[in-house]
């Protein structure tokens, strides 16, 4: 997680080729007191997010050290954010991680903000991924049900740092089915605990239920290497379905353990990935899938309607993907259907996408079929998706 003050400075990055430009006062340790956005004529103005200055204030409390930030109009007024706050107080534990966000109103005291909840308690495994978050009111002890959600809380189970299970309560720690239509979701390792042969979900009365895919659950079958040789989608009365697409998915290894996959519907009718391409090559690293190229009934390299045959993959040391550059049958780079050669994407500390750009066949921007070369994603202080904002090729933002 990006800590508080951290957040304001990369507005600037983000930001700043704009018409606003943002301004620090810092205090004697060098933290960030005020940040105020101004205009071309170096008066405030509102910013990307709609306020012009946010203040800041630190303190140490049991939960960590915590910054407390408040959000203004460019007259020094309170301004409201969308949700119904006016200022937000994060206290983050060993790895800056946000352990409790606090919502506050113009006075700084807390509020019962529009989404539901006041207060938001996180709590993380030692290897960093959080384990439950907790949504609260105004009142001490106070646990209380988002109304988009359907739950008051969640928890994450694990299995060494392979994530193993997810489970919806109400305000009493029981199990409530969420707005998604289920209550838990469940994976079933094999026995080295290294992999997940099984996911499926459960209503809160334990019966089956359909995942946010269509299926109720997945499963898949080994060779004697331990490799995945298919993996097959159910309905809640355990028949093969076709609501994720495909109902069987099948993968053949070669010698250096690369795969071809293939496609099939609930009756075993082999699917086409696209035009004449009924399966596709995928070159691994490990876990990673280095390329994919597409392949006819011949099994020869065949374009996709999109315009490719072939998409090459880059990751970052975390295993997240960075750039997709689509090319022909013979290697040469291409532009797709969408208007586009190549997809960079850039990702924050805790995994989440912030930046997605579109580039031409040199590597430079380029909009795509809706008019769009870059999109910049924003999340709250509980990690949430709270706005993505578009530009096109020249930089303006498409509203």
């Amino acid at each position: 997680m990006v800590p508080v003050m951290a957040a304001a400075l990369l507005l600037v990055s983000l930001f700043g080729a704009q018409a606003e430009s943002l301004t620090e006062t810092k205090d004697g340790r060098g933290r960030v007191t005020e940040a105020v956005w101004q205009d071309g004529n170096g008066n405030p103005a509102a910013g990307p997010e709609g306020y012009a200055q946010v203040r800041y204030t630190y303190e140490n409390t049991q939960d960590g050290p915590t910054t407390i930030e408040m959000y203004f109009n460019a007259d020094g007024t309170p301004y409201r954010m969308p949700g119904g706050y006016y200022g937000k107080s994060v206290a983050l534990g060993l790895k800056n991680q946000p352990t409790l966000v606090e919502y506050l109103d113009e006075k700084g005291d807390l509020t019962m903000t529009e989404m539901g909840y006041a207060r938001v308690y996180h709590s993380y495994r030692s290897f960093g991924a959080e384990y439950k978050c907790v949504f609260l009111g105004t009142k001490r002890g106070e646990v209380v049900i988002v109304p988009s959600l359907g739950y008051a809380q969640i928890e994450t189970e694990y299995t060494g740092t392979i994530m193993t299970g997810r489970y919806f309560r109400d305000t009493k720690g029981k199990a409530i089915d969420s707005k998604a239509g289920y209550s838990s979701m469940i994976r079933k390792l094999n026995r080295s605990r290294t992999q997940v042969l099984q996911t499926y979900y459960l209503h809160a009365n334990g019966k089956p239920a359909t995942g946010p895919d269509g299926w109720y659950k997945c499963a898949a079958e080994t060779d004697a290497n331990g490799r995945i040789t298919a993996v097959k989608y159910l309905d809640e009365n355990e028949k093969l379905t076709d609501a994720g697409g495909f109902a069987r998915e099948t993968y053949a290894y070669d010698r250096d353990g690369d795969v071809t996959v293939s496609r099939y519907d609930a009756q075993g009718n082999r699917l086409s990935f696209g035009g004449e391409a009924v399966s596709v090559l995928r070159l691994m690293d490990g876990e990673l899938i280095l390329s994919e190229t597409y392949l006819n009934e011949a099994g020869g390299p065949v374009a996709l309607p999109e315009g490719y045959a072939k998409a090459d993959y880059t990751y970052s040391e975390e295993g997240a993907l960075t750039m997709t550059q689509y090319r022909t049958a013979t290697g040469e780079k291409t532009t797709c259907s969408q208007g586009y050669s190549a997809v960079s994407q850039e990702w924050d500390a805790e995994g989440r996408l912030t930046r997605r750009v579109y580039l031409d066949e040199e590597g430079n921007g380029v909009n795509n079929r809706d008019g769009v070369s870059e999109e910049r994603y924003e999340y709250d202080g509980e990690g949430m998706l709270r706005a993505v904002r578009r530009y096109d090729a020249g930089g303006t933002q498409i509203q």
